[in-house]
């Protein structure tokens, strides 16, 4: 979706959303319990879901799911602030520290203890061997590939599973025998943090970008090679050519994207509401799900999440419905909604929940991301001077930027 039909379809969502109105405060016992859930991305059907496996096992609980569409990381930030958020509310894996650290939630550990969860769910919700959220799903990053442009090219899946090597030598000879315009696309997606892993590295290490250099400087030639050997288009253009919209129309044999994602089903519109789907390429095509490549030091998958948490001052009641929907989470089974004719991607989710991973809690999250992307994804994905060509290229370029995300991991989250 380009960002000037991004920016109309959020036009029109406010116009049906209406003004915004604060929330109340902690309802009087009896009342529904308001919970905030944002709109868009996916997820809310979801929420949904939960909250009426909560409410069928608990028939005392009401709750009030209000959607909300447009602006909601600010709008959450400046409720919480202002002590006037409604008793519970969704946080996001990148802001939930933060906000926790702030105060503006409260502890839930002790109502998320007795279900378990897990741990790559859980990790982006827990902050100082505390947990601030109850994370409601898993949502994995899965590999989609274009059954019928690989047949063309002659190209067969390998019995064992994807590996680095296989995706990139797949790529290539899909794109040169003429059936796709490119063999994949990058443009920080998928995330390079989940090469990282693969290559048997870690970042945000004990308040530093990373410990061991190698397996980053693995990660960020490979993810470089992308691009540096024409398999995807380079920064800037893709970000105007997003991943998905290349593979759905066609343009590319291959995209990593979430389970969420319906990617297999071309036809289909995307997870974000209003969102068409996309260009129409040849009329349909047939698509597998797999899990993503193994690197060098194995399997590892990136994977998505969002958690409800009880906003300060929270109430008894409000803290024994965090406990009610952590048990429907573990009833529902930690997966993201999925219809029945897409029994092909939930078997990839399943089989890749176990190398799921996810990033540590970190109040400075929001500053590391984005230096991480201004600092390093971005020259990795670009072309002409200045790019890093060889792996020496590359090295000096994380050297370069190291003190940048050192600096973004020590701000404050207060700032």
């Amino acid at each position: 979706m380009s960002k000037q039909a991004m920016a109309a379809v959020l036009a029109a969502l406010i116009l049906v959303a209406g003004p915004y109105r604060p929330a109340r405060a902690s309802p009087a016992t009896g009342e529904p319990i308001t919970m905030w859930v944002p709109a868009r991305g996916g997820y809310l059907p979801l929420w949904r879901h939960v909250a009426e496996l909560a409410r069928r096992a608990h028939p005392h609980l009401q709750l009030a799911l209000e959607p909300i569409w447009d602006d909601y990381t600010a709008r959450l930030t400046l409720a919480l602030a202002e002590r006037r958020a409604p008793p519970l509310v969704v946080v996001d894996a990148m802001t939930a520290a933060r906000l926790a650290a702030r105060g503006f939630l409260a502890d839930v550990t002790d109502r998320v203890a007795p279900y378990g969860g897990h741990p790559a769910a859980l990790t982006p919700f827990e902050l100082g061997g505390r947990v601030w959220a109850v994370p409601a799903f898993l949502d994995p990053v899965l590999l989609y590939a274009n059954e019928d442009q690989l047949r063309q090219a002659g190209v067969l899946p390998p019995q064992t599973g994807w590996s680095w090597q296989d995706l990139t030598e797949a790529a290539r000879r899909v794109q040169a025998s003429g059936t796709a315009r490119w063999g994949m696309g990058v443009n920080g997606w998928p995330p390079m943090v989940m090469f990282v892993w693969q290559a048997g590295g870690e970042l945000m290490v004990d308040g530093r970008p990373w410990t061991a250099e190698e397996p980053v400087v693995q990660a960020a030639t490979y993810y470089r090679d992308f691009v540096r050997t024409g398999i995807s288009p380079p920064a800037p253009r893709s970000w105007t050519e997003p991943p998905d919209l290349l593979f759905r129309a066609s343009q590319a044999p291959f995209v990593m994207g979430l389970f969420s994602d319906p990617l297999e089903t071309p036809a289909r519109p995307g997870p974000f509401a209003g969102d068409a789907a996309g260009p129409s390429g040849p009329a349909g095509f047939r698509a597998s799900v797999s899990p993503v490549p193994r690197g060098p030091a194995g399997c590892a998958t990136w994977a998505w999440s969002e958690g409800v948490a009880a906003s300060q001052p929270a109430s008894a009641r409000a803290l024994e419905a965090v406990g009610y929907l952590a048990e429907a989470v573990a009833r529902a089974g930690w997966m993201p909604l999925s219809d029945p004719d897409r029994d092909q991607a939930t078997i990839a989710a399943r089989v890749s929940a176990p190398c799921a991973r996810s990033l540590p809690a970190h109040p400075a999250l929001w500053e590391f991301d984005a230096a991480w992307m201004e600092k390093v994804v971005v020259p990795l994905l670009s072309e002409g001077e200045g790019a890093p060509d060889s792996t020496e290229d590359v090295r000096r370029l994380l050297h370069a930027a190291a003190g940048a995300l050192q600096q973004a991991l020590t701000t404050q989250a207060s700032r």
